[in-house]
């Protein structure tokens, strides 16, 4: 009889049970990790292909069993081992039965296993394998004690989507990218639910919403080493999606107001947000353009911006604005890049920073409607814009060559902002002078046609918002 037969018959053993042995124990259950562990790889794949589903299931649960169950500890280097041998087949089998057998949380475990002791391929592979199981009806599970929302009622995320999602943030590169592209529209947001961690408590005293989007964020962060820019602005639409979600409060409601800033969920909402900055910053203008196609009422850069500029971070929206001016490298004349036209003789680069300066009034707007708040969060966003175009708070160089953002001086926000504090300006006036490129004598770029696509983009981004 072979090794592999000799362990499937050891393991039924085990499981077994009869007038005299009539429930599995601990020590049952920790000879079979033992028998797994002497095993090869290719083996403990064997062996479970060699096993029926039910006795997967049976399996399953007794090792959540109320009288003879494995360790957190203990379950963890079981799934280890069998995450080093099984390939994507036989580790969605192992899934199925400790979904039947009513484990969700271990569907978690087996999917960090995979995450941490798989090469790239197998992940990729096993993703592939889960993808049509992520969006199945299972909207919410009971997390054990030990889970680390350990008092919730209940984990708003499909515990299948939680398992990719542990797999997916351990990928880079192209191999992110197939991954991702594996899934349909409503996997991956079932995969990005997963990941803000949405817990709900019910009580006497109320209902409560906590999140934790640390998984979320390093899926954000595994985007980042993509040099796909679809991908990239897919995915940050996504989270800017689940953003929204955590700063509305849940099913619960915000406290006070809905953009996130109730206390409690202040630091899930930096986590995403610090992560999607990563993300957007790997490539602007390229993410930019790609938002306008999937995304043309510009919710998700809104959202985005209000975060930032809620969490009092301007100055990294100013760096988007002068990224986009003057290009991610920031080597180019933003009056120039203002009127090229790409391939198909578009506007392009007038079209992005419409795009995303609608975005940027928008969120302004939806911060704070107080004309002294709104004049120094402008004030600090244009500085933060200045700083990143690398010039002094004395302003452009004497040469005369400059424009756009690189006329741009302390002195000249300060008059501007001022004036809409104290003479009762429009903001979208101001936001417009700010923001519209100007040429080397400090006058706004004269083309009708580059004009007429900014202004067409921000004002369609801030009707929508």
């Amino acid at each position: 009889m072979s090794t592999v037969d000799n362990a499937i018959n050891s393991i039924k053993d085990r499981l077994s049970q009869g007038i005299f042995d009539w429930d599995v124990s601990h020590g049952d259950l920790k000879s079979i990790n033992n028998t797994l562990a002497d095993l090869s790889p290719s083996e403990r794949n064997d062996v479970i292909a060699g096993m029926s589903d039910a006795e997967l299931e049976n399996w399953a649960g007794e090792i959540h069993g109320s009288l003879g169950s494995l360790s957190a500890d203990e379950r963890q280097t079981l799934f280890n081992k069998l995450a080093e041998g099984l390939d994507a087949e036989q580790m969605v089998r192992m899934v199925a039965a400790f979904d039947a057998s009513g484990n969700p949380d271990s569907i978690r475990e087996l999917g960090a296993a995979v995450a941490t002791h798989r090469s790239p391929e197998a992940k990729q592979a096993f993703i592939e394998a889960m993808a049509g199981r992520t969006n199945t009806g299972d909207a919410h599970f009971d997390p054990e004690p030990t889970h680390r929302n350990d008092v919730t009622d209940k984990l708003l995320a499909d515990p299948d989507a939680l398992a990719v999602a542990e797999v997916l943030a351990s990928l880079e590169g192209e191999y992110f990218d197939d991954a991702w592209n594996a899934l349909s529209d409503s996997q991956q947001a079932s995969v990005m639910q997963a990941g803000i961690g949405q817990a709900e408590t019910s009580s006497r005293n109320g209902n409560i919403t906590n999140f934790d989007t640390t998984l979320a964020g390093r899926i954000v962060d595994a985007a980042a080493s993509s040099s796909d820019p679809n991908v990239k602005a897919d995915v940050f639409e996504l989270a800017s999606e689940k953003l929204a979600v955590v700063q509305g409060g849940g099913d619960n409601g915000a406290v006070p107001f809905g953009v996130g800033t109730d206390s409690r969920n202040e630091g899930a909402r930096d986590t995403l947000a610090n992560s999607m900055t990563t993300l957007i910053n790997t490539d602007v203008n390229a993410i930019v353009a790609r938002l306008e196609v999937v995304d043309h009422d510009g919710s998700a850069l809104v959202t985005y911006v209000t975060e930032q500029l809620a969490a009092g971070r301007e100055e990294q929206v100013g760096e988007l604005i002068t990224k986009v001016q003057k290009g991610d490298d920031l080597q180019g004349d933003p009056a120039t890049r203002f009127i090229e036209t790409d391939a198909d003789g578009q506007y392009a680069n007038a079209h992005n920073l419409g795009y995303l300066m609608g975005a940027v009034e928008a969120g302004v707007r939806t911060v704070t409607d107080d004309r002294v708040a709104q004049a120094e969060m402008i004030r600090d966003i244009f500085g933060g814009a200045l700083k990143i175009a690398g010039l002094p708070g004395g302003g452009p160089a004497a040469s005369g060559s400059r424009t756009g953002v690189d006329m741009l001086s302390d002195q000249i926000i300060d008059s501007i902002v001022e004036g809409y504090e104290e003479d009762g300006a429009k903001l979208s006036d101001v936001m417009y002078e700010l923001g519209y490129p100007t040429d080397a004598n400090g006058d706004p770029v004269n083309h009708p046609g580059a004009e007429a696509v900014f202004k067409s983009q921000r004002g369609h981004v801030l009707d929508e918002n």
